[in-house]
């Protein structure tokens, strides 16, 4: 899969001004394609307003501003995170700057 965008920035606060998906997306057993872009969301304000478990398969946001609107179980929204309708519920693609972990042989942030 490659994830191309034109326009706009990445990091801790991103700006997204026209973005391609090519190939899938494996989310949770949950196969995506075609997905489509439909702009910021701020997980402070919930704007532009989420529902859980309402969407249409494939539609995807990026986390302009983390906050803890509750989703589908789902209230731990950092910004540069994705959030993907699966045609059932939304999911988090964890992105962004606040990704930490360790892996062998060292850490990653």
């Amino acid at each position: 899969m490659s994830i191309k965008q034109h326009g706009g920035i990445f990091g801790r606060n991103p700006t997204f001004n026209n973005v391609e998906i090519e190939g899938t997306l494996t989310l949770n057993g949950s196969i995506f394609s075609g997905l489509d872009y439909e702009g910021a969301w701020n997980a402070s304000t919930n704007t532009p307003t989420l529902v859980s478990s309402t969407g249409t398969q494939g539609h995807f946001y990026i986390v302009s501003t983390a906050g803890t609107t509750t989703l589908d179980g789902i209230s731990d929204w950092g910004a540069g995170d994705w959030i993907v309708f699966d045609g059932s519920v939304w999911q988090r693609v964890e992105g962004g700057t606040d990704i930490q972990g360790t892996i062998p042989g060292g850490t990653y942030s």
